[in-house]
């Protein structure tokens, strides 16, 4: 489609006939199908979140953005949906395209989960509206152009589609039906993205898709995202999956935008190679800057060789310096000292328990027994066919204490009233 529209606009006007006129035409046109930021500056309250930034993101590409937490990858989406605009330079997005983006609030609505996914075609939604509109004014040409529209944008089997995406994502054929709201928190989200995945779209936006998703569900979004014939940009923590959809990975950090061609593990390894050749020609500089320096630090004060320190000061300050690589920063949390801590923290202690100790609380259990001692009572040895020790819990109901002991195998209920003391 884009060749055959280059070649229609270059026929339309004849006076580029230079070979660089063409080239000229050929590259402003494709220039008009990507997403473009030059010179790009955005800012958050007093925090720079690009600075400068210059990027680029073709047709069809499929993109992952990485970046630590706080980076400003959620503040680039926000430049991309429309929702923040640069503070400086040039941001440019085809006009033409369609977007779609995960929401990302809880959907509160008693639309069955098929109807809350058709609504997101958008396209379907909107000959629809014109559709009754057309009806109820009575205006036979606008309702013949309506349904021929609804034909365009496959009204036909919009329902089988909507219930497809809903399926690949883990709900039962039996809850296609069911209302949102009956719902838990994290299968809204589910339809929330079956959503998304319905509505036509030239650009699609994901901000960790796979959160809430079981695995069958994971593996059904790869493919599907595979199959995707768009740009699409995806923010995730889950390599595997970035490896499995991205073609194209985005680094942003400090405030840059670093383009790297291939998946996540490939974005690693070329980024290991940057860091790798960006320390050795650091290093290799610091060997070039050290001759002159330390010909600097000897000679500078003395007045026959101030001219040649001069000189060289002059050289190493022409040159382009190199930065060292910085590692980041790894996390690391630690708890706070208490101001007192008791000695000892914990204390355990065991008694070993006879079978004439009495003591309030605890009692024996004989097989068929009805009564047992009153605590305090000296209690004699128990006879051979006594099934287990009982632990009596005191409960104060009123004014009695009722002894509640639970008792082993073959023993029965303890029924024992005191009166209150």
């Amino acid at each position: 489609m884009a060749s055959s529209a280059y070649t229609y606009y270059a026929r339309r006007y004849p006076f580029f006939k230079h070979p660089q006129d063409v080239q000229r035409l050929r590259v402003h046109f494709f220039s008009l199908l990507m997403i473009t930021l030059k010179n790009v500056t955005l800012r958050r309250g007093t925090k720079v979140v690009l600075d400068s930034v210059n990027a680029t993101i073709n047709p069809a590409e499929h993109v992952g953005l990485v970046g630590r937490n706080g980076a400003g990858k959620s503040s680039l989406f926000a430049l991309l949906n429309g929702t923040l605009h640069e503070d400086g330079g040039d941001f440019f997005i085809p006009t033409q395209w369609r977007m779609a983006q995960v929401a990302q609030h809880m959907p509160e609505t008693d639309e069955s989960a098929t109807q809350f996914v058709l609504d997101g075609d958008t396209r379907l939604s909107e000959v629809n509206a014109r559709l009754q509109a057309a009806e109820a004014s009575g205006d036979g040409m606008a309702i013949a152009q309506a349904h021929a529209d609804l034909q365009d944008a496959g009204a036909h089997d919009a329902t089988a589609r909507a219930q497809a995406l809903i399926l690949g994502l883990g709900f039962k054929t039996s809850e296609l039906e069911h209302p949102v709201n009956s719902f838990s928190g994290g299968w809204r989200m589910r339809l929330q993205l079956a959503r998304a995945l319905m509505c036509p779209s030239d650009l699609l936006l994901l901000d960790e898709p796979t959160n809430h998703l079981d695995l069958d569900a994971l593996v059904w979004l790869e493919a599907w995202l595979k199959r995707y014939p768009g740009t699409m940009i995806v923010i995730s923590h889950d390599r595997e999956f970035l490896d499995a959809v991205t073609n194209v990975t985005l680094e942003l950090a400090s405030g840059k935008i670093t383009r790297y061609g291939g998946n996540y593990s490939k974005y690693e390894e070329l980024r290991a190679q940057q860091l790798e050749l960006q320390q050795s020609a650091f290093d290799k500089q610091q060997d070039k800057i050290a001759h002159p320096q330390k010909f600097i630090d000897r000679f500078k004060a003395k007045a026959t060789k101030a001219k040649q320190a001069q000189s060289r000061m002059q050289q190493i300050e022409r040159m382009e310096k190199i930065a060292p690589v910085l590692a980041d920063a790894e996390f690391t949390f630690e708890f706070k000292e208490p101001a007192n801590l008791p000695n000892p923290l914990l204390a355990i202690t065991i008694q070993k328990v006879r079978s004439n100790l009495a003591c309030s609380g605890i009692t024996r259990c004989s097989k068929g027994s009805r009564s047992a001692k009153k605590a305090g009572s000296t209690a004699s040895p128990a006879p051979a066919r006594t099934a287990a020790y009982c632990a009596a819990m005191l409960v104060l109901r009123n004014t009695y204490c009722i002894g509640l002991c639970i008792c082993a195998s073959n023993c029965s209920s303890l029924e024992n009233s005191m009166s209150s003391t």
